[in-house]
């Protein structure tokens, strides 16, 4: 569930910082027509006014309460009736001339209409002036100032994410292998807080506490083969020292025979001498029976 809560929150930040991105490229695309626009609107607000003070106001106060909105706002402004000026800011009142007169690139709106109230015809000029460039600029770069902030905040969040939830675990699984390549099973260790990359590393330390303990037990059944292997290496080695001892008997039994034959040739004419002879020849022969018999049977054993 943390996990998939972290990667919620991932991607909602890169979506943001993505949606950041873009306003600030229309904002810096669109300046200039947002600039014109506000003027517009600024312009439309001044004749809304001004309308608002001529319906609003007593004729004789006029004059006075169009001056003070005259020095609260960038603006020029003439008001006449078809019988008298009432207010001026500029040198004439004619508005031809005025039109003529203008400065159309400090200027967002001039012209001329007209405000019928209780019978009473009012013609307004006005010249509406830009808003100040340098301060709209200056409000602008704050907003992108303050917008890259924020951007770069989402970014250090997303690297600190990042950091956490991919780049540790990932270095906690590159530490692991390498103890597990030295051979170190004991250090091989998991977080209990887990992503993929820590379950991951999880059930490479339940990898190797199992091959720990295979080894511990292959540990254990090699010695066990080794003391059964030196065993029989004992064992073999007894049997064939017995078998060179019983070759080694079996030479006296053959060299009596080798005697017995050569005393009955020089003797043909003892026949008991002879008789005593034969006899020793047959226990000779039965004790090199059994000699033999028995180096059969220890021969047998070593080969199976």
């Amino acid at each position: 569930m943390k996990n998939t809560g972290w990667k919620k929150l991932f991607y909602v930040l890169t979506i943001t910082y993505f949606v950041f991105v873009l306003i600030l490229a229309a904002a810096l695309y669109l300046m200039s027509n947002m600039y014109n626009q506000l003027n517009m609107q600024h312009a439309e607000t001044m004749k809304n006014e001004i309308t608002e003070i001529l319906y609003t106001q007593e004729t004789s106060d006029l004059p006075q309460v169009l001056s003070a909105f005259k020095a609260e706002n960038n603006v020029d402004l003439v008001v006449i009736t078809p019988n008298e000026l009432i207010y001026s800011s500029m040198p004439t009142a004619d508005f031809s001339v005025l039109n003529k007169t203008v400065n159309q690139e400090q200027i967002s709106f001039y012209g001329a209409f007209t405000v019928e109230q209780d019978g009473l015809t009012y013609q307004v000029w006005t010249a509406v002036y830009k808003i100040n460039s340098e301060q709209f600029f200056l409000i602008i770069m704050t907003a992108f100032v303050l917008a890259v902030l924020v951007l770069a905040c989402i970014i250090i969040v997303l690297l600190l994410l990042v950091f956490r939830n991919s780049i540790k675990p990932l270095s906690r699984l590159r530490d692991n292998i390498l103890k597990l390549r030295s051979y170190q099973l004991d250090e091989v260790a998991a977080k209990a807080n887990a992503n993929e990359y820590d379950r991951l590393s999880q059930e490479l330390s339940e990898f190797t506490d199992d091959l720990q303990e295979k080894m511990d037990v292959i540990g254990t059944q090699y010695s066990q083969l080794e003391r059964e292997l030196q065993k029989k290496q004992e064992q073999h080695i007894s049997k064939i020292n017995l078998v060179r001892s019983l070759i080694h008997d079996a030479k006296t039994p053959v060299s009596l025979e080798l005697l017995n034959i050569s005393q009955l040739k020089k003797n043909d004419g003892n026949i008991e001498e002879n008789e005593q002879r034969l006899q020793n020849m047959e226990q000779n022969n039965k004790a090199l029976l059994a000699d033999i018999l028995d180096i059969m049977k220890i021969l047998n054993e070593l080969t199976m």
